[in-house]
């Protein structure tokens, strides 16, 4: 992209100079429309429009202006005498390239069609019929860009703007999902790591339906994203629309190739996010608008011009506590805590001045960018207010104003000469003395910068303010030893109470928040905050009550510990903790009547022994969900070296004997058994394992005679 201006094409210059004076004449920062009778010292056009005297002698047609009420901007008076009681203004009309590029910043600001250039430049022409795009000539031999270019080159497409009783012009202004889109879809010459070509979408630049009628024309921004290896490009472009989240229109060109050029063959770019300890990354989406806006830079002036001069901050962005990353020193915040919650989630506010030293024209321009730095910035609340000065004598090159009006708009205060200003306020004659100030808001986390421009003629010169961070909050930091067990367990009783928890400390400046989840088969899908569990520490009771076949407070637990910090939280999470009844202990007897002595011919005849075991219901249908079970083991009883075999079976009738050092039968672990070798006591030991937790009881003894 090449702008000059030559025989063939000075008379489009001289329109495009003309409109871009008019808009400069009624626009102010950020393009807001100024209306003549709103131009003060303070809300001012970025080119003064005079009123023009005498005008019946010096009225000439097309050279002087009047300001369109009904269309809210300045025309050009084309009439060919003066229309009685309008008002005419005259302005400095651009007259050059360099002119104009001094003023391209704030003309992007009023419509980014400003910067289309040059207005003579091949466009990529789209037939929606045949779906075919005609590449001009001049990008078909030497290619769209060389390798590595960064936003050198945007492409222009033009097509009809209603086809298929469609509009397809796009619009970016609101959040609408009804708007039709636009995107270039595009597949580059570079792989990824799976040795895959690299596709993405960009988004247009300055979509414009105003100069051409009834036709579109749209930039493609050419990144790094797509130039980052030479070789052949493959791109479409495509209309759709979005209704309720669902593509209700879509309507794409056939794919075409276009060359990037080689260059020298070694990565800027990975170099650069190296010294800055940042990893390079390719977006599906590549978004370049912002990027072209910070890249409008105003010309450089001639010798013979004027130049403004460096303005310097007398208010910074600044707040006394600095941290250190990537080697820069900066500025770092934390949002105000918030009365009622008591966490640090309060938006504030910040104020800048600055000035310069030629008393030139002075303004600001606030940006956010995420916290990984290199993101397109996000627009930014700020304005301009008044405060009473703290000074109590001039300040070199600083602007005071007085209040004119009951009012606190801006235009409610003029400004006041220092050779005029009373500084004793106990002077009959004091009038209080006013700064102006731009005021952001900081409602978020990121980086915050404020350029300042100082404006002297056709010429510019800024400077940037400290970078002030908001930052993430870091993870919670549990202490060695605090998290909470993995099973806690309950008595049988109703009433029972197991209180589990967790120790912790904020990283930062954060505030910790606890939140209790519970489950009933420890399967995070079916975790439900618990109401009113929002402690570090959590007690559970136990009760015998059986709700959806689990008793009262069986279950799995977990808990979410927050640390929350300018409106954001980073949150660690407790492993489960499974809390359960302990198994109820069996009630143990022998089946079919109990006798405390057979006979080896009476069991053989009759065959095993069996054992029966009562197990309170309320447990057993827990059962089922955790998968335990009663198992049983037969044993051959063994004289202890305390007690006799009368004491012991005495306690085993009451269903309090544990083994020993009885021998275990081998194979024996049913229900039933058969004994073959008599002379000896027997018993079975059954176990109920409930939940995680086992209890055991035995049978009663009986022996086994020969005869």
């Amino acid at each position: 992209m090449i702008t000059y201006v030559n025989n063939s094409n000075a008379e489009q210059y001289r329109v495009l100079w003309r409109k871009a004076t008019k808009d400069l004449m009624g626009h102010g920062e950020n393009g807001v429309v100024i209306a003549p009778e709103d131009i003060s010292e303070t809300n001012a056009p970025h080119i003064t429009p005079t009123v023009v005297e005498n005008v019946a002698q010096n009225f000439v047609p097309d050279e002087f202006y009047y300001w369109n009420a009904e269309k809210n901007r300045y025309e050009i008076a084309t009439e060919s005498t003066p229309v009685e009681n309008r008002v005419y203004y005259q302005a400095a009309d651009i007259t050059s390239l360099n002119e104009y590029f001094s003023f391209i910043e704030e003309l992007a600001a009023i419509d980014p069609i400003y910067t289309v250039l040059p207005l003579d430049e091949d466009k990529f022409k789209i037939d929606l019929n045949t779906r075919k795009i005609a590449i001009p000539e001049h990008f078909a031999q030497n290619g769209i860009s060389v390798q590595g270019d960064e936003i050198a080159e945007i492409l222009y497409f033009y097509c009809d703007r209603f086809f298929d009783a469609q509009d397809l012009a796009a619009s970016y202004d609101d959040v609408n999902d009804k708007d039709m889109r636009i995107y270039i879809q595009w597949r580059s010459a570079s792989t990824d790591e799976n040795g895959e070509l690299i596709e993405g979408v960009s988004v247009p630049w300055c979509i414009d339906t105003k100069s051409d009628p009834d036709h579109i024309i749209f930039g493609w921004p050419i990144s790094s994203k797509i130039t980052g290896t030479a070789g052949d490009i493959t791109f479409a472009v495509r209309f759709f629309k979005f209704v309720d989240g669902k593509i209700t229109y879509s309507l794409s060109t056939l794919d075409h190739t276009v060359q990037v050029k080689k260059a020298l063959d070694f990565d800027i770019l990975a170099r650069q996010l190296a010294n800055n300890n940042l990893g390079d990354s390719t977006l599906v989406l590549d978004d370049n608008r912002e990027l072209i806006i910070k890249r409008l830079e105003d010309s450089t002036l001639d010798d013979d011009e004027v130049r403004a001069e460096k303005p310097f901050f007398i208010k910074n962005l600044e707040t006394g506590e600095w941290t250190t990353q990537n080697n820069e020193r900066l500025s770092e915040f934390w949002l105000e805590r918030d009365p009622e919650t008591g966490l640090l989630d309060k938006e504030t506010t910040f104020l800048v001045q600055a000035t310069s030293a030629d008393a030139g024209k002075i303004s600001y321009s606030w940006r956010h960018y995420t916290l990984q730095m290199g993101a397109p910035s996000d627009p930014m609340r700020y304005k301009s207010i008044m405060k009473e000065t703290e000074d109590t004598s001039p300040v070199v090159n600083k602007a005071y104003y007085k209040k004119d009006r009951a009012s606190s708009a801006e235009d409610a205060y003029s400004y006041y000469p220092v050779s005029e200003i009373i500084w004793d306020p106990a002077d009959e004659n004091y009038v209080k003395i006013y700064e102006k100030f731009s005021e952001g808001e900081i409602p978020s986390t990121g980086y915050y910068i404020v350029t300042v421009t100082n404006r002297k003629g056709n010429s510019t010169a800024k400077i940037d303010s400290y970078r002030m961070v908001v930052s993430h909050p870091l993870p919670p930091v549990v202490e060695e030893g605090g998290a909470v067990a993995e099973t806690a367990i309950l008595e049988v009783e109703d009433g029972y109470e197991a209180t589990i928890g967790i120790t912790a400390h904020p990283a930062d400046k954060g505030t910790l928040l606890y939140q209790w989840y519970y489950s009933i088969d420890g399967n995070p899908d079916n975790e439900e905050p618990i109401e009113g569990a929002t402690e570090a520490s959590y007690t559970i009771t136990g009760g015998s009550a059986v709700t959806n076949g689990h008793a009262e407070g069986d279950g799995y637990y977990r808990l979410r510990v927050a640390d929350h910090m300018n409106k954001e939280e980073e949150e660690i999470w407790s492993d489960g903790t499974r809390v359960t009844h302990r198994a109820s202990k069996p009630i143990v007897t022998i089946a079919e009547g109990y006798k405390p002595s057979y006979s080896l011919t009476e069991v053989t005849a009759k065959g095993d022994i069996k054992v029966q075991a009562e197990i309170e219901s309320r447990f057993g249908e827990r059962r089922d969900l955790v998968k335990d079970s009663i198992t049983y083991q037969w044993y051959r009883y063994n004289p202890g070296e305390r007690t006799t075999v009368d004491e012991d079976r005495l306690t085993a009738e009451a269903g309090e004997y544990e083994v020993d050092n009885d021998t275990p039968m081998p194979g024996a672990t049913g229900e039933g058994f058969l004994p073959s070798v008599p002379g000896y006591y027997y018993f079975c030991e059954v176990c109920n394992n409930y939940n995680g937790t086992t209890t055991k009881a035995c049978s009663p003894f009986f022996s086994i005679t020969a005869n």
